[in-house]
């Protein structure tokens, strides 16, 4: 997984962009529980195999780490929260994200 978000790291800096981490500690229990009740997603992760996806990538992420700015990120930002209600303010309060989305959203 770690490779993953390196290479992604990699293609924005080659393109000239920032990279942005925003890490959610949200339990992979709840993260499971959420997937299972999607329905319509673009991956095909719901109903009852999606428990089993969101456990394999949980241990995945735990293995290869938080992110850290030594991989080229240019912030992480880590919201303590478990509700959308607040991760949402929470990014778009960060001055570079904010922009970000603002910019993605024209």
């Amino acid at each position: 997984m770690w490779y993953k978000r390196q290479l992604k790291v990699q293609i924005m800096l080659c393109a000239g962009m920032q990279a942005h981490a925003v890490v959610l500690g949200l339990p992979a229990k709840v993260c499971a529980g959420r997937a299972a009740a999607r329905v319509d997603h673009e991956g095909g992760v719901q109903g009852p195999s999606a428990p089993r996806v969101v456990h394999m990538m949980h241990r995945q992420l735990m293995k290869a780490g938080p992110p850290t700015k030594a991989e080229g990120l240019t912030s992480i930002l880590v919201p303590k929260c478990l509700a959308i209600s607040v991760v949402v303010p929470a990014v778009t309060m960060h001055p570079n994200l904010a922009a970000l989305m603002r910019s993605a959203a024209t």
